[in-house]
């Protein structure tokens, strides 16, 4: 179970959710089917992962899907800006801190929202998975969308859950009225208890929908690299493009890895290099990324892309799983120059 502090936390901020909102002039900036971006001014009134609705400055009540929604502009508290600011400069442990003191001041509900979610990235950065996934499912409780499980930490790799995460995992994945939770639970536990985790995973695919089920199909495929062939490396390539854009980094991770697999290097390095790219915020996958294209690149015979690689890893991630390794394959590529 989940330690008596961090359920604390969690009911805490799930009373802060059920707040209603308050007053505010918000400019939203929302994209339309034409592709062109209109200017909407008023109260927004609600924002969750499914849509937005706002009284507009004519007192009309208008409601835009949450992915069509491009920017808003509104007033946050300091300590808000504060903990943005911190975040955007890897200060993840004061962020926390930040975010905690301005959802205790913030009386709109989809603000509160937005907080819950940055904690989210905040505990993922530092590796406390246990508290990213509590964090996470408060999303998931209220109506989630695409944005929400684009932040599912979600294990990726082979790791092993610590204990803390371990224990927090058998008991989402045992939540079955929310798929959210069990998809979470069932990943972390593909690394121990794995007969199982598959079990709940092939469930969900076949009960559920939308992101969770696509997700799900997609830590199914970790299980797969393996045994992988050709035709279920395209299988793969079909099912990532069905998906949204927000949600495919880790499964972009997984073909890549397969692609290495079957020694198809070119098309392994583009899929991996996607993460990095077009996923900044997925610190962690990121920097995984990088190192397992890094080695791809050397596969290839390409030192100079791969120590291009293995250094941007040093620099931007000096904290990541492969960080040691990474410099002792850049300071040996950089020698043999």
């Amino acid at each position: 179970m989940p330690n008596m502090a961090m359920l604390i936390r969690a009911t805490t901020i799930l009373a802060a959710l059920a707040t209603t909102v308050q007053a505010s002039e918000d400019v939203v900036r929302v994209r339309t089917s034409e592709g062109r971006t209109v200017t909407v001014q008023g109260q927004i009134l609600d924002y969750t992962g499914v849509a937005l609705r706002i009284r507009t400055d004519d007192g009309h009540e208008r409601t835009f899907p949450a992915e069509k929604i491009e920017s808003i502009q509104t007033e946050y508290d300091s300590r808000h800006q504060q903990a943005d600011a911190a975040l955007a400069a890897g200060r993840c442990e004061q962020a926390l801190v930040l975010y905690g003191q301005a959802l205790t001041g913030e009386r709109r509900r989809w603000v509160r929202r937005r907080i819950v979610a940055q904690t989210v990235r905040c505990y993922t950065r530092l590796g406390r998975m246990a508290e990213a996934g509590e964090a996470f499912l408060l999303l998931a409780r209220d109506e989630p969308g695409v944005a929400d499980f684009a932040l599912a930490p979600l294990a990726w790799t082979a790791s092993t859950p610590s204990p803390e995460l371990e224990r927090a995992a058998r008991t989402w994945i045992e939540m079955t009225s929310l798929p959210a939770a069990v998809l979470l639970g069932a990943s972390h536990l593909l690394a121990t208890e794995r007969p199982r985790a598959l079990a709940k995973l092939k469930e969900l695919i076949v009960q559920s929908d939308g992101p969770a089920a696509q997700l799900a199909a997609a830590q199914v495929w970790r299980t797969e690299i393996v045994l992988v062939n050709d035709q279920k490396l395209d299988a793969w390539r079909r099912a990532i493009d069905r998906m949204p854009e927000a949600i495919r980094a880790g499964p972009y991770f997984v073909l890549g890895k397969g692609l290495a697999r079957l020694k198809h290097d070119d098309e392994a390095a583009l899929a991996l290099l996607r993460v990095p790219i077009l996923y900044p915020d997925q610190d962690r996958l990121g920097a995984e990324a990088l190192w397992e294209a890094g080695r791809v690149l050397e596969t290839l015979g390409r030192p100079d892309q791969a120590a291009r690689l293995y250094r941007e890893l040093i620099e931007t991630h000096p904290n990541a799983r492969h960080t040691v390794e990474a410099r002792a394959r850049w300071e040996q590529l950089i020698g043999e120059k």
